[in-house]
């Protein structure tokens, strides 16, 4: 079961250690200047999530625009990546909150878009 200090929620945004990753993943910025960290939108329910495990899509800070990008407001300009539905064990990954979270709507529209991912 997850730490009672590290309690993550559904809709919460949180930086995590992204490396390592393989192939496509989105992994973290850039491993020459130690920056492993990246954003992800958590969209797994909170009793799921108090397994330690949360399904996530990570967030990007890229200026290109795509249908598969959703914009999400954050401190800089950031985009849901909404091709990449992910799972991660929170604890080992060191999440941590960010203070935000998506809005209703947009957490709606992604649980919407994860039952077509099965």
């Amino acid at each position: 079961m997850v730490e009672k200090t590290l309690r993550i929620k559904q809709g919460g945004i949180y930086w995590i250690d992204a490396e390592p990753h393989a192939g496509r993943e989105e992994g973290g910025h850039n491993l020459q200047t130690g920056n492993i960290k990246r954003p992800v939108v958590v969209v797994s329910n909170d009793h799921y999530n108090r397994t330690g495990m949360s399904i996530v899509f990570p967030i990007t800070s890229t200026k290109k625009d795509s249908r598969y990008l959703l914009p999400v407001d954050l401190k800089k300009p950031s985009k849901i990546i909404l091709t990449q539905l992910l799972g991660y064990d929170m604890i080992a990954r060191n999440a941590k909150y960010m203070g935000y979270d998506v809005s209703d709507k947009q957490l709606n529209y992604l649980k919407t878009l994860v039952t077509h991912f099965l």
